[in-house]
């Protein structure tokens, strides 16, 4: 539940906020609020009818003096249509929590737990979400171009329609994911597990699969042009009118 204090501090503005968190030492709680509606009824919206939450700092990093801080808590946050640009939420609890129409552009997620949480529609452009989880998570339409997503778990997300042209996936997770129908033109993918993910009729021109694991992988009807899939485990992908050339 989330901390009505907070709450009142985040409406005196993200200046306000991120000084408050430089000079007090408190962990954020914002779990389960309806934070939209809240910015809603306040008048507190944008002209773009959106949560002027750009360059928010709702990170937790670790502190030496405290072996336990705990992480910031926005576990079934909404969020939705907010502006969080630059952002940061590294290490923060952001499972569940409903984000779709968000933009993340550039923002900081490093190893942020947004495990079932949904993005659709969302932009995260350039973001950093080193190892962060998004198993499970709803990524439908989402835009992550050039995101940073190295080591990242996305095992059962759904990225369908997703734009993760050029975005950095080494190491990652996305087994059984779904990325049908996705742009991943250009991206790198170098051992990344894809073992039963679904790439139909998804793009992965001049894509890097170097070392992938890609067993069980559903690639019908995929556009491969340029793909690197050297030294790819590839056993039981389903590459029926693939184009390869």
């Amino acid at each position: 539940m989330a901390n009505e204090q907070h709450i009142e501090w985040l409406l005196e503005g993200v200046e306000a906020w991120n000084r408050r968190r430089e000079r007090e030492d408190f962990v954020p709680n914002l779990a389960g609020a309806n934070l939209y509606k809240i910015y809603q009824e306040t008048g507190k919206l944008d002209s773009n009818r959106k949560m002027p939450l750009s360059g928010i700092d709702l990170s937790t990093w670790p502190d030496p003096t405290n072996p336990n801080p705990g992480s910031a808590d926005l576990t079934g946050v909404y969020l939705y249509n907010a502006n969080l640009r630059w952002a940061k939420l590294s290490n923060t609890k952001l499972c569940q929590a409903r984000l779709w129409e968000t933009d993340l552009t550039d923002a900081f997620l490093f190893q942020a737990d947004l495990s079932g949480a949904n993005l659709s529609f969302s932009v995260l452009s350039g973001a950093n979400l080193t190892g962060a989880h998004l198993n499970g998570a709803a990524l439908c339409d989402a835009i992550l171009t050039k995101a940073n997503l190295t080591g990242a778990i996305l095992a059962c997300a759904e990225l369908r329609e997703a734009d993760l042209s050029e975005a950095i996936l080494t190491g990652a997770n996305l087994s059984s994911a779904i990325l049908s129908k996705a742009n991943l033109s250009g991206t790198n993918l170098i051992e990344a597990n894809l073992s039963n993910a679904d790439f139909s009729e998804a793009d992965l021109s001049n894509a890097n699969l170097t070392k992938a694991t890609v067993a069980g992988a559903d690639f019908v009807s995929t556009k491969l042009i340029g793909t690197n899939i050297s030294h790819s485990q590839i056993w039981k992908a389903k590459l029926w009118k693939a184009k390869a050339v």
